[in-house]
C-alpha cells in the first residue's frame, strides 16, 4: 500500500506490495518527527469536542476514542529517541536493501 500523496495530507493509496516497504514509504512521506509527537493531543482535542454531542454517549464510540489515542501514543514514544532525519535514513537505508 504505497501512500501516494495527492495533496498537503491527502494520500491515496493503491495495491498491494510488501507492509514493512509502504510503512518505511510513509514514514518518510512528509510526516515530521513534530507531527507524530502531536497526534495524540490532537486526538484529544478532538475527542473532546465529540464527547460534548450526542455521539460522545455511545460507549462503543468512547471506546473506539481511547484504543486510538492509546496506539497514536505508543507510536509517537517509539518513535520519540529519533530525530526525522534517523527515521529518513533507516527508511532509505532499508528499500535500498530490498
Amino acid at each position: 500500500m504505497q501512500l501516494i500523496k495527492k495533496q498537503k495530507n491527502e494520500f491515496e493509496c493503491p495495491k498491494k506490495t510488501n507492509v514493512i516497504t509502504e510503512i518505511t514509504t510513509f514514514l518518510t512521506a512528509d510526516l515530521l518527527q513534530e507531527e507524530i509527537q502531536q497526534l495524540p493531543q490532537d486526538l484529544q482535542e478532538i475527542f473532546d469536542m465529540v464527547l460534548d454531542t450526542s455521539y460522545g454517549n455511545d460507549i462503543k464510540t468512547r471506546r473506539k476514542m481511547l484504543r486510538l489515542k492509546e496506539l497514536l501514543t505508543s507510536f509517537a514514544k517509539i518513535v520519540e529517541p529519533f530525530s526525522e532525519t534517523e527515521i529518513q535514513e533507516s527508511c532509505k537505508a532499508y528499500h535500498n536493501l530490498n
